[in-house]
């Protein structure tokens, strides 16, 4: 729960509209332009100093265990990040292209199609 309220209202902050403006460059788009590039600039601020306190917390935990724990956390963290953010879109994107030859071979055999961009 502590760790979706920032992200929630971090993307209550990035919230725009469809305006419409006499002509491009007029004082008012202009206007606007300088409201969305202020709002960035303070989401960028804000979810900086958020990663900042989680990076601190994270450095007061390691701080406070054992070595043991610490390399036991490192190893378990590798392996977590290792497996969302490689392991798991390299077995999806296999499948979805297993998925897909499958599928474009058995509309050739459906279709009594000999063309070799369907076989």
């Amino acid at each position: 729960i502590a760790a979706t309220i920032p992200a929630m209202l971090l993307g209550a902050l990035h919230s725009r509209s469809i305006r419409k403006f006499d002509y491009e460059g007029c004082p008012a788009w202009d206007r606007q332009l300088w409201l969305w590039c202020l709002a960035d600039r303070i989401i960028w601020a804000l979810g900086l100093l958020y990663v900042g306190f989680c990076v601190f917390i994270i450095l007061l935990f390691l701080a406070n265990v054992s070595v043991q724990d610490t390399e036991d956390w490192a190893v378990a963290m590798t392996t977590s990040v290792v497996l969302k953010l490689v392991i798991t879109p390299l077995v999806v994107a296999l499948l979805v292209a297993m998925l897909a030859t499958c599928f474009v071979k058995f509309l050739g055999c459906v279709s009594g199609s000999k063309s070799e961009t369907l076989a």
